[in-house]
């Protein structure tokens, strides 16, 4: 029952991001599992609580990941020691269905273009702390280190805002860089004078990225010792970055500096 309540939603999902293709935007739930042609196809009768559980309890996703491995394997002899690389897809559903559960408040659900022809979906959680709220009851006490957690407020109001404040204990550190070594600046247009916007909508557009790219090689030119370190919302917009310059800004920041992707932990 359970495995074709789950081809039957991976149908929807894929049917759905083919009528979007191309395009980028938000949807929730409900319109999601919605088929504009039948209806929703029986998919508000399923119970996602109960077939996320049976994908985390009976290890599908890990089994069939195997025989995919298996059946595309020449070498019958070596399968048992191929390595399975990657987070196998049904894993990544299940996931997705947390999120699925999760009510219109908490979250949102976006999709947009990834790669030349595909598509893929993303969630944003609004309210984590509905999800970390788990943790806090079950653990006996909870502690959470990190060197970039200032404002610390930010931390508490979002992660534990039924945690007593008596409760909390706070221990921070002086930071190892001297403040006369320390400067904030913005920038608000790059070297070619186009603005450096970064919003959903815009920042995989391929001109701002390359605008993007050309700032940072001519403040690699600007620092005369040590080195640079630029950090980026996630790996997965970092390595669009580095796909975006393989041929433009990448050979230009490599006759300056030796270039390390922390994706890879390559050098180039």
């Amino acid at each position: 029952m359970f495995i074709k309540q789950i081809l039957a939603l991976l149908r929807r999902l894929d049917s759905f991001l083919t009528t979007k293709k191309g395009s980028s935007g938000q949807v929730t739930a409900a319109e999601l599992l919605l088929s504009a042609d039948s209806g929703s196809g029986g998919l508000d009768q399923i119970n996602f609580y109960k077939v996320e559980k049976y994908l985390r309890t009976s290890g599908l996703a890990r089994k069939v990941e195997h025989y995919r491995a298996f059946s595309t394997n020449k070498d019958r002899e070596n399968v048992g020691t191929a390595s399975i690389a990657g987070t196998p897809v049904l894993m990544v559903l299940q996931s997705f269905l947390v999120a699925l559960n999760n009510p219109r408040r908490e979250g949102r659900i976006f999709y947009q273009s990834h790669g030349p022809e595909g598509m893929q979906f993303r969630y944003l959680l609004l309210d984590v702390s509905l999800v970390f709220a788990d943790i806090v009851k079950s653990a006996r006490a909870v502690i959470l280190t990190g060197g970039t957690m200032s404002p610390l407020q930010s931390y508490i109001t979002a992660l534990l805002p039924d945690v007593p404040q008596d409760q909390v204990r706070i221990h921070s550190f002086q930071h190892i860089i001297p403040r006369e070594n320390l400067v904030v600046s913005m920038l608000g247009r790059g070297p070619s004078g186009r603005e450096m916007m970064f919003d959903f909508t815009r920042r995989e557009d391929g001109e701002v990225i390359e605008e993007l790219g050309r700032a940072i090689v001519g403040l690699a030119g600007l620092v005369r010792k040590g080195g640079v370190v630029v950090f980026v919302p996630s790996y997965r917009y970092l390595d669009r970055l580095f796909k975006a310059w393989e041929h433009t800004i990448l050979p230009k920041l490599q006759a300056k500096r030796k270039v390390i992707n922390s994706l890879t932990s390559n050098s180039f």
